[in-house]
């Protein structure tokens, strides 16, 4: 079938007009090029109705061209180079119009997306006077001896904290200060240096000397899973949906868990229900709330055993106990008038995931979630990137 005719349609327009008895590899629904090799290898009767659905896209595209007005300009490819033209002008022909690019386009996009996802470019580093970690592609760091940062009042914070780690009078991130030949040097950001050389006395916008320091967070407070941070908080802001799935199709879905990403979406929650749970000063919250304000989805072929998911969603009574009383004590403002109650935490397992959360897990074992959820946007291995014709 002609490459110049399909090229039109997205992935999932050919694959929805491919029949539900032709199946495609994930590896190859998951590339272009892959796709359009395959359907040259289809039937005369699956190419026809490719075209069918392609030249029925390509009128639509035109016809609405034409009613948005001559004025308009496309943008189209011609051999290696891309162009802007008239729409009006008549001189795109059906062979030209949204003409797939050439191996050698394809390829040079692949490389300029590698490089730019490469390990080095995406390499970050912490500046020691604002503590954020950036890129060190976006931001220019350099290495200061201590003694030479400039305007070094303008780190010493106003009011310190009696916990505040302060380095030759300076409120500097402790991670981000190194010693070379026997000198001890700070890791700045460009923002941070270039607002250091000024000639203002305040400190630098984001620096922890401008009253942004907060602290390291407590190992009792570090330690907590994401249910054990339900259990303690006091307020509850938002709902917390985690999607899992393997990463293979190969293997134990026991082995197969290393980590957890994903991404942020905004519900409307029913606040009134969830205060209509809570019980006054009483902590932890009772185990029965976790359902309300967490949700697990595990996309997989088998459900993963509960050892696999403890590390993840475990509850230990005595680190529940431990954290509730140093906010007690450290964090009195907000943790001041509670009351650990033995009666909730008895209801708390000693180190297993709650009843409450295990028996609540959704699984989707459908092929096409399953696909979609391993699909990604960098090919499986070097392989994949399509090779230039010469």
């Amino acid at each position: 079938m002609p490459a110049d005719v399909v090229h039109i349609l997205t992935v999932q327009e050919i694959l929805h007009a491919l029949s539900p008895d032709i199946r495609l590899s994930s590896r190859v629904r998951r590339q272009r090029a892959l796709i359009l090799q395959a359907v040259d290898q289809l039937d005369a009767d699956t190419q026809r109705r490719l075209t069918e659905v392609a030249q029925a896209k390509s009128d639509a595209i035109r016809a609405e061209q034409e009613r948005v007005g001559n004025g308009r300009r496309v943008r189209r490819w011609i051999g290696d180079e891309q162009i802007l033209s008239d729409s009006s002008s008549g001189d795109v022909s059906e062979s030209d119009f949204l003409s797939v690019p050439s191996a050698d386009v394809i390829k040079d996009c692949y490389q300029q997306f590698f490089e730019a996802t490469s390990n080095d470019t995406m390499q970050s580093m912490v500046c020691s006077v604002c503590a954020r970690r950036m890129r060190v592609a976006i931001s220019n760091f350099r290495d200061v001896p201590l003694n030479a940062i400039p305007n070094r009042h303008r780190l010493q914070p106003a009011h310190p904290h009696s916990n505040a780690e302060l380095v030759q009078g300076m409120l500097l991130k402790p991670s981000a200060i190194g010693i070379h030949d026997d000198i001890p040097f700070a890791r700045l950001c460009s923002q941070c240096w270039t607002a250091l050389q000024s000639q203002s006395n305040h400190p630098p916008r984001y620096a922890l000397a401008n009253g942004l320091w907060l602290g390291e967070v407590p190992f009792l407070l570090d330690q907590l899973t994401m249910p054990e941070h339900l259990l303690i908080a006091r307020k509850f802001p938002r709902v917390y949906i985690m999607k899992l799935f393997a990463r293979s199709r190969r293997g134990h879905p026991d082995t197969l868990q290393q980590a957890l990403k994903g991404n942020v979406s905004t519900f409307d929650l029913n606040t009134h229900k969830i205060v209509d749970m809570l019980d006054g000063t009483l902590l932890p919250q009772r185990p029965d709330i976790l359902p309300s304000v967490l949700s697990i989805c595990y996309v997989g072929r088998r459900l993963p055993s509960r050892d696999s998911l403890r590390g993840t969603f475990r509850v230990r009574r005595s680190v529940v106990r431990q954290a509730l009383i140093w906010l007690k004590v450290h964090n009195s403002k907000y943790y001041g008038d509670i009351t650990v109650d033995d009666g909730r935490l008895s209801q708390l397992p000693s180190d297993d995931i709650p009843e409450e959360i295990w028996s609540t897990i959704r699984h989707d074992a459908e092929d096409v979630h399953i696909d979609e959820e391993q699909a990604g946007y960098v090919p499986d291995d070097e392989n994949d990137v399509p090779e230039s014709d010469s």
